[in-house]
């Protein structure tokens, strides 16, 4: 999750530390990750922007409806964030030896069992 940007140049990954190896335990999603209506073409083109009004529409007071707008996807003022970095800050957590990107070769951060994982899938 929040990895591998850049498919043509992956020096650019490197070089920001976004950089990580294909792992066969990891499922890959891309995209929009909710369900939709493929053959819908409102659904399929606007539907992130229907989600969005929605959530701006319901929120309560002028700084929410502001805050919606600003904050990251998943942002909500009840506080029960869903936002990417708190998602794969849980998926890390579960899966400590997934963490080792690029950024963690140019700080000097590696460990054994990243070394070992990075030469057993690459």
């Amino acid at each position: 999750m929040d990895t591998n940007f850049c498919t043509f140049l992956p020096f650019w990954d490197w070089l920001f530390g976004t950089l990580q190896p294909l792992r066969d335990e990891v499922k890959i999603e891309y995209g929009i990750t909710r369900k939709m209506d493929v053959t819908s073409f409102i659904d399929f083109y606007f539907g992130e922007i229907i989600l969005l009004f929605h959530d701006v529409r319901n929120a309560k007071g002028i700084k929410n409806k502001f805050l919606y707008l600003i904050k990251p996807p998943g942002w909500n003022p009840e506080g029960i964030e869903h936002t990417a970095a708190i998602v794969r800050e849980g998926f890390l957590k579960d899966n400590p030896g997934l963490n080792a990107t690029s950024r963690n070769w140019l700080l000097g951060r590696v460990t054994k069992q990243e070394t070992s994982l990075v030469k057993i899938n690459g």
